[in-house]
């Protein structure tokens, strides 16, 4: 007889279906719907608001990373995270994951579930 396969809490947040938000938190698979179109109206001016003084630096200090709605896996408690907006200091996080959808890189700022 063969063990019955289990599934990754990952796998499982890979599967939910398109209209459907999932994050891992303490060590449980919570979902939601995907926020409606005025919460996204909403996380859409403020990252435009953000992007030019903080991404760009253009009337700003420059120098961030700001990403609409990233996966975050925060490895040491394996937790997974989709803030509306996240924010990194380019000196902590040169570069964004090139190839990937995950970044394991903590977050110097978020806003929004997660």
């Amino acid at each position: 007889m063969q063990p019955a396969l289990q599934h990754t809490l990952y796998e499982y947040l890979e599967a939910l279906p398109e209209r459907v938000i999932g994050e891992v938190l303490n060590g449980q698979l919570h979902t939601q719907p995907r926020p409606t179109v005025v919460h996204a109206i909403a996380g859409s001016v403020l990252g435009a608001k953000l992007l030019n003084p903080f991404q760009i630096g253009d009337g700003g200090p420059g120098g961030w990373w700001i990403i609409d709605e990233p996966e975050i896996h925060f490895v040491r408690n394996l937790e997974v995270v989709v803030p509306d907006l996240a924010g990194w200091r380019r000196e902590r996080m040169p570069h964004p994951p090139p190839e990937d959808h995950r970044i394991e890189v903590v977050p110097d700022w978020m806003s929004g579930p997660g």
